[in-house]
C-alpha cells in the first residue's frame, strides 16, 4: 500500500501546527520549571514572582511579560485605527472585540498586582502595601488602562463619553514597566535636577525678557500681532526653540536683529539639558554596571554557576545594556577568581577587596597593556612617553619591558635592540 502523497494543504497545515506545538511545549517546560523553583511557597508569593520585575519568575515570567506587551500594542493599534472612519466602518466589530479582551486582560492583571503587592515588603500590613500600590504611579496607570471601558459600560447610555477613547491611549505608558532604561532615566533626572532646573529658569527668564523687548520694538509696526507681551511670548518661544513657523515675524530692523540674536542664543540654551541628560545617562549606566559587578563578585563566592543561574545572570546583565563581550569577561573573571586564588590566603571570597579579585584585575590590566604594546599606535605612544615630563621613570620602564617582550614574541630569532627606546634607564 503506497503512502498517501503530501498535498499543498497538508503541508500548510503541518507548518501552522508545528510552531503552535513548539510554543505549547515551551510553556509546559516553563511552567514545570516555575513549579519546581517555587514549590512550597504560597499562592500570593508565586503570583508576585510572576508579575514583579527582578524576581525569580524565570522564563514563565518572561512569557507573561511578552503576552502583556502584545495586548498593550494590540489595544493601542486598535484605538488608533478606530479613529479612521473607513476602517471603523469595516472593522468596528473587531476593534470593539480587541478592546473588550484588553479590558479583561488588564483588569485581571490589575487585580493580581493589587493582591500580590504585600510581597514587596512582607513586614508591613497587607492593606497598607495594597493601598501604596493603588496610589503609586504604576498602579494609577493600570487603573487608567481599564477605567475608560468601565465608565463607558456603566454610563455610556446617559452621557457622551466618546472622549474616553483617547484616554485609553495611556495604556501605552504601561510599557515603561518593562524597560529598565526608564528607571535609569528617572535616576538621572533626579540626580541632575538642580542643573536642569537652572537651565529651565534661564530659558524662562530669556523668554519673558525677549517677549517684552519684541513687544516694545514691534507694537507700532504690527499692533495686531504684537498687541501685548503674552502674545509676543509665542514669538519668543518659537524663535528660542529655532522652530520659526513664520506666522509671527518682526518687520522692523531692530526686531529682526533681536530675532537673530534670540535664535543663536536658543541653540546654546536648548543644548544644555540635552548634554546634561546624555552625560548623566552614560554615568548612571557605568555606576549600575560597576555596582552589579561588585555585588555579583561578593555574592557568588565559591558556589558553582549552574546553567539556570547563568541564564538568570545574563538576563539581569542585558537589562543593564551589557554586551556579550562584557558578559563573557565577567564570567571569566568569576571563574578565574574561583579557580586560581592566591596561595596561602584563607579568604577566597572574590569580592572587590579580596586578593583573588585583585589578582584577576591585575592580570586583566597586564593583558590590556600587552595589547597596547602590540598595536599599530605603539610607536607613537613611545615617542610621546619619551618627551620630558610626559611620564614618570617607572611608567617608561614598564613600557620598555612590554615593548621588548612583544618584540621577542613577534620574532624570537631577532636579537634585541642595542639602543633602548628612551635612552638610558633612569
Amino acid at each position: 500500500m503506497q503512502p498517501e502523497p503530501d498535498t499543498p494543504f497538508k503541508n500548510t497545515a503541518v507548518r501552522h501546527v508545528a510552531p503552535a506545538a513548539g510554543v505549547l511545549s515551551s510553556l509546559r517546560i516553563s511552567l514545570a520549571e516555575f513549579n519546581e523553583r517555587h514549590a512550597g511557597r504560597s499562592r500570593r508569593q508565586q503570583i508576585h514572582a510572576l508579575l514583579a520585575p527582578g524576581t525569580s519568575g524565570g522564563s514563565l515570567h518572561l512569557a507573561i511579560e511578552l503576552f502583556l506587551i502584545f495586548w498593550i500594542l494590540a489595544s493601542v493599534v486598535s484605538i488608533v485605527c478606530e479613529s479612521v472612519d473607513s476602517l471603523n466602518a469595516s472593522y468596528g466589530l473587531l476593534f470593539r472585540l480587541i478592546d473588550a479582551i484588553s479590558f479583561v486582560v488588564f483588569g485581571v492583571e490589575y487585580l493580581l498586582r493589587v493582591y500580590a503587592s504585600p510581597e514587596d515588603d512582607p513586614g508591613r500590613p497587607a492593606w497598607r502595601m495594597r493601598l501604596r500600590f493603588i496610589v503609586s504611579w504604576q498602579g494609577l496607570l493600570d487603573l487608567a488602562a481599564i477605567l475608560p471601558f468601565m465608565l463607558g459600560m456603566l454610563f455610556g447610555d446617559f452621557a457622551d463619553l466618546r472622549f474616553l477613547r483617547i484616554v485609553r491611549l495611556v495604556r501605552l505608558l504601561k510599557l515603561t514597566r518593562y524597560s529598565s532604561a526608564n528607571d535609569t532615566m528617572f535616576a538621572v533626572l533626579k540626580k541632575e535636577a538642580p542643573i536642569l532646573l537652572a537651565s529651565s529658569l534661564v530659558m524662562v527668564l530669556l523668554v519673558f525678557m525677549m517677549a517684552a523687548f519684541g513687544y516694545l520694538l514691534e507694537r507700532d509696526a504690527q499692533p495686531d500681532k504684537f498687541e501685548n507681551i503674552p502674545q509676543a511670548m509665542y514669538w519668543a518661544v518659537v524663535t528660542l526653540a529655532s522652530v520659526g513657523y513664520g506666522d509671527l515675524a518682526p518687520v522692523t530692523p531692530a526686531g529682526r536683529f533681536a530675532t537673530v540674536v534670540l535664535a543663536l542664543v536658543g541653540i546654546g540654551i536648548f543644548s544644555i539639558p540635552a548634554a546634561v541628560l546624555a552625560s548623566g545617562f552614560t554615568e548612571q549606566l557605568r555606576l549600575n554596571r560597576e555596582k552589579l559587578k561588585q555585588d555579583l563578585m561578593t555574592a557568588v563566592g565559591d558556589a558553582e554557576l549552574s546553567p539556570a543561574r547563568q541564564a538568570e545572570l545574563r538576563s539581569q546583565w542585558r537589562a543593564l545594556h551589557l554586551g556579550d563581550a562584557e558578559i563573557r569577561a565577567m564570567f571569566d573573571q568569576i571563574e578565574l577568581a574561583r579557580r586560581d586564588p592566591i596561595p596561602g590566603t584563607e579568604e577566597r571570597l572574590p569580592g572587590p577587596a579580596s586578593p583573588a579579585w585583585l589578582l584577576a584585575d591585575y592580570r586583566t590590566t597586564v593583558a590590556r597593556l600587552q595589547a597596547l604594546a602590540a598595536s599599530e599606535g605603539a610607536a607613537a605612544l613611545a615617542t610621546r612617553l619619551a618627551r620630558p615630563g610626559a611620564a614618570t621613570p617607572l611608567e617608561r620602564e614598564i613600557w620598555r619591558l612590554l615593548a621588548r617582550a612583544e618584540a621577542g614574541n613577534a620574532d624570537a630569532a631577532e636579537p634585541p635592540a642595542q639602543k633602548p627606546l628612551f635612552g638610558p634607564a633612569s
